[in-house]
């Protein structure tokens, strides 16, 4: 073959190759670009469904509706109720400054909030001696954390909002699943806002739950990683800063009690409380936590704290009241009975 003929030839293959290279090339693009879509689409059809089951309505309507036949054992008709608020995961309080009578960090919260899940265990197992006791209410009431809405927690916090969430939902999700296992009917959840989980300087009553720490970092992950608990358990996460729970024939008003002021008067939050349920009038029971003491009078039940004692208790000059949390029976004739404070030291 001629020289020339012979350049010819290699450049047709030169350039036949790079066709070829430049094929193949653009074969494993689309081949790649192919598989990320996939990939993509993938992800969006699960990011979707994470989002349609966190605002997803509860198949259960919220209310526990008394049976039409008493029980042949002669056992009351009633439910528990479990409080659960201000348990402040990831507040820091010293020895020095509660004077020597109580300190708490991430550590003791999560023992703290065990003993108060045995507690709450041997509690509903014993009101089921007296009661039919097939569905229980727990309420979460809100400052589930502890949060940064003041300076001085900032600085003091044991973790931040991340550590703090995380702590939460580990501690909460057995205790769940126990109270679950231990409920032969349905277990009903409510799910409110404190102001420790805001995450707006100010408090924001239309929208505080799109701007809650504990609605994006605790109930909702809370509810996915319970989600192979089925109908056994029924979430009611409210778009609002109060719910309504219809507990045999009684409207259970449900909020974390933020808006009400004692302005430290003598009667404590007596009064104020006790003029708002009046003026509310659109429930039968009231269930405030966010004031860390455990009483009920009149329509209302409030719930105490994980904390006790603490520089913020002091200063203030109120009561001193060990860390505690509520829990009671719902008659469906009698109304609240077997009031407890529920100790978790």
């Amino acid at each position: 073959m001629a020289p020339r003929k012979r350049k010819a030839a290699d450049a047709a293959d030169l350039i036949n190759a790079a066709q070829l290279a430049a094929e193949r090339a653009t074969q494993k693009r689309q081949a790649r670009s192919a598989a990320e879509t996939r990939a993509l689409a993938d992800r969006v059809v699960e990011l979707q469904a994470t989002v349609d089951f966190m605002h997803r309505a509860s198949e259960h309507t919220p209310s526990i509706r008394t049976p039409r036949s008493r029980p042949k054992t002669g056992k009351r008709i009633a439910s528990p109720v479990f409080f659960l608020s201000d348990l402040h995961f990831g507040e820091s309080v010293t020895l020095e400054e509660s004077l020597h009578q109580n300190e708490y960090n991430m550590a003791e919260s999560k023992r703290r909030f065990a003993k108060c899940i045995d507690n709450m265990l041997w509690l509903r197992a014993d009101m089921a001696r007296t009661q039919s006791c097939d569905d229980t209410l727990l309420v979460l009431g809100g400052d589930i954390v502890s949060g940064d809405i003041h300076d001085e927690l900032r600085e003091t916090n044991d973790g931040g909002m991340l550590d703090q969430c995380g702590a939460a939902v580990a501690a909460i999700a057995p205790g769940v699943k126990a109270l679950a296992d231990a409920t032969p009917g349905v277990l009903h959840i409510v799910a409110v806002g404190g102001n420790h989980g805001r995450l707006t300087k100010k408090k924001q009553v239309k929208n505080n739950f799109q701007h809650s720490v504990e609605h994006i970092g605790v109930y909702h992950p809370l509810r996915l990683a319970l989600g192979d608990l089925g109908d056994k358990v029924a979430w009611h996460i409210p778009r609002a800063e109060r719910f309504l729970f219809d507990l045999h024939g009684r409207r259970v008003s449900i909020q974390h009690g933020d808006m009400i002021r004692s302005q430290g008067g003598i009667g404590g939050v007596l009064v104020p409380m006790t003029r708002y349920v009046t003026r509310d009038a659109k429930a039968d029971l009231y269930m405030f936590g966010h004031f860390h003491q455990a009483e009920c009078f009149g329509k209302c039940a409030i719930n105490g704290s994980l904390i006790g004692e603490s520089a913020y208790t002091g200063w203030l000059g109120v009561e001193s009241r060990p860390p505690e949390q509520v829990a009671f029976v719902l008659d469906a004739d009698r109304g609240v009975r077997r009031f407890e404070r529920v100790s978790v030291t």
